[in-house]
């Protein structure tokens, strides 16, 4: 079935994507994918190689503390 996966923080939509999702595979498939999206937000604002090396996960992760994750069926 497609589901539109949103993740939100503070009201903020931090991505929307509508994804098909079958089974729990899919469905951490359709999660990896914003976690990539959050690194490569992050990758765009670091200024230095060395900053995104030392903060990508971190980065990462300060963008989903205290996010909520919600899917709707199309």
């Amino acid at each position: 079935m497609k589901l539109t996966l949103t993740l939100t923080k503070k009201g903020e939509t931090l991505c929307r994507e509508v994804r098909e999702v079958v089974d729990s595979e899919s469905f951490g498939a359709a999660c990896a994918d914003i976690w990539k999206d959050l690194e490569q937000h992050a990758l765009e604002r670091a200024t230095s190689v060395g900053e995104y090396m030392d903060r990508l996960n971190e980065a990462v992760f300060d963008k989903l503390d205290g996010a909520l994750l919600s899917f709707d069926r199309e």
